[in-house]
């Protein structure tokens, strides 16, 4: 790319998404192909390029006639889906929940919800019981683009029950209870 490229690319994307959105952290992913989905040589201008940024996902395409790249935001149906994770501590209650398909901001979030009522470092053992219900949205693919919130969080440790339940008003403002 070319200074003229990448002022092109870079203006076009603001146009398209709001980079000021961007975090330290955050996932975004290029893809770079050639016309023919071989591989690019490093010096070699890509063909087309995607970016993916949340659940946007931005088309940039080679436009020879003007010796500059097209972008597009390309239409992406965006789905709400719902998924329990649950399971002991053993070894750690975040690998297990991590590994079950809880994300690690899931999980960070659930702890910080819990850690008003437990340690979660002297507490918390290996036949401690996990449930996590959270919200995430995903493509029409079933690919995972964001999280949600927490629906509900469960944690059981030597038989006393911590539970913690989303409640959400008219206004679409969310806040927490703790069950009985």
């Amino acid at each position: 790319f070319n200074s003229s490229n990448v002022y092109s690319i870079s203006t076009q994307i603001n146009k398209l998404y709001d980079v000021s959105n961007i975090y330290v952290g955050q996932d975004i992913k290029f893809l770079f192909s050639s016309k023919d989905g071989g591989k690019i040589k490093i010096g070699d201008l890509p063909d087309n390029f995607t970016i993916h940024i949340d659940s946007k996902i931005i088309d940039g395409v080679y436009n020879p006639s003007t010796n500059n790249y097209d972008l597009k935001l390309l239409k992406q149906t965006i789905n709400s889906r719902s998924k329990l994770v649950k399971g002991y501590a053993r070894e750690s209650l975040y690998n297990n929940a991590v590994s079950q398909g809880a994300s690690p901001g899931i999980v960070m979030e659930y702890i910080k919800m819990l850690s008003d009522e437990v340690n979660f470092k002297r507490d918390v053992k290996t036949d401690s019981e996990f449930k996590i219900l959270f919200d995430y949205n995903e493509t029409s693919e079933g690919k995972k683009v964001s999280n949600g919130n927490i629906l509900y969080a469960y944690l059981s440790i030597n038989n006393k029950k911590y539970e913690i339940y989303q409640y959400k008003d008219s206004k679409g403002n969310i806040s927490y209870y703790y069950g009985d």
